[in-house]
């Protein structure tokens, strides 16, 4: 039993200090600095278009344009950050500096409001103003259009990447992230199965203590 309360203590700690420490920036720097794009947490995205990103992401750095995705559907996605939701154009670079330590590659910023980039240069970021967000389809449309920009972005700095259709959404989906109730609501059930354990036994504990204690029945 002192085995397992222990295990649970420390394993209690630990969760309760991961969403602090995520906390000190946005989602978005802390996935870009490990793969190439961040999904937004919800609504969750379609498959089809993950994979088609995600293919189109990885040819583009096959031929020499390693660029990094960024897509932002709510105020959920940017952390510690709320305030820049909607305002593509400071929030590009600002991700572009928190991530800069590791990587300097070309950025592409997408939200509801707007598409914006760090990073790029002046011919890519021309051949992408012409894509609109369709944003009744909330997730799906902004990774809709970061797959009609890669490809352009890419084409446009003299590193070819050929255009792919966007994919109907379909019914498959996938989530984009770890959802926030699965972050920040597990420390706080493991807090709770600490304490039930601890109060389990403790009772024992006073259980035995009594049994110790009671006196012996004298004898007829």
């Amino acid at each position: 039993m002192r085995a397992l309360l222990a295990a649970l203590l420390a394993l209690t700690a630990l969760s309760a200090t991961a969403p602090a420490a995520l906390g000190d920036a946005d989602p978005p720097s802390d996935v870009l600095l490990l793969q190439e794009v961040y999904y937004p947490y919800q609504p969750p995205v379609a498959d089809r278009l993950r994979r088609t990103l995600d293919g189109l992401v990885a040819q583009s750095q096959k031929a020499g344009y390693p660029v990094k995705v960024a897509m932002v559907q709510s105020q959920v996605d940017l952390g510690a950050i709320p305030q820049l939701f909607g305002r593509p154009a400071e929030y590009a670079p600002f991700l572009g500096r928190e991530i800069a330590f590791k990587t300097k590659a070309p950025l592409l910023v997408i939200m509801p409001a707007g598409i914006a980039t760090n990073n790029v240069s002046a011919k890519a970021q021309q051949a992408i103003q012409p894509i609109k967000i369709d944003q009744s389809q909330k997730s799906n449309g902004l990774v809709a259009a970061a797959i009609q920009a890669v490809p352009k972005m890419a084409t446009a700095s003299g590193h070819p990447v050929a255009s792919v259709p966007v994919p109907a959404a379909g019914n498959g989906q996938k989530a984009g992230g770890t959802s926030p109730l699965l972050v920040f609501g597990a420390p706080v059930l493991l807090v709770a199965l600490a304490a039930l354990v601890a109060a389990l036994r403790r009772r024992g504990e006073d259980d035995d203590d009594g049994d110790e204690q009671a006196p012996a029945e004298a004898s007829p």
